[in-house]
């Protein structure tokens, strides 16, 4: 933590401008990702034919992509 963090929390920093802008690059290839899945009407037996197959919102699908992409390889 650096004194500009504490002094000011909600300024945007480099780092927190790259992190936002890295989710947002991920959110859109997931997105793009479903987006062709669905389109083509192909069923496939993955984790993400399965959440679509639920009827799961949107967000919520790309919410559990990201949660699985940051996990350890091993605890999977």
């Amino acid at each position: 933590m650096t004194p500009a963090t504490v002094l000011f929390p909600w300024f945007p920093s480099p780092s927190m401008v790259m992190r936002v802008w890295a989710t947002k690059q991920l959110y859109n290839v997931i997105a793009s990702a479903m987006k062709v899945r669905k389109q083509s009407g192909i069923p496939r037996n993955d984790a993400l034919q399965m959440l679509l197959d639920s009827g799961d919102e949107h967000y919520t699908i790309v919410g559990v992509s990201i949660l699985l992409s940051k996990l350890p390889r091993d605890s999977l």
